[in-house]
């Protein structure tokens, strides 16, 4: 929303840090993080939930990739 206002690209971003450091644990695994950076997403003259859908479609699509 706050894009959208300010008429500013957002440039989505996933990775699967989640394997190797899980949430509410102490314990962290050693291994490789992977990123993906998505292109930038237009969101002048857009909806805030035009630009919601998109973002989200890419950023499911390549956690599944990652096997997130």
């Amino acid at each position: 929303m706050l894009a959208v206002k300010a008429g500013v690209p957002i440039v989505p971003i996933v990775h699967n840090a989640g394997r190797l450091w899980p949430g509410k644990s102490f314990v962290k695994y050693p291994g490789v993080i992977d990123v993906h950076i998505g292109p930038a997403v237009l969101t002048e003259g857009r909806s805030v939930e035009d630009v919601h859908a998109e973002v989200t479609e890419w950023m499911l699509e390549r956690m599944k990739l990652l096997g997130a």
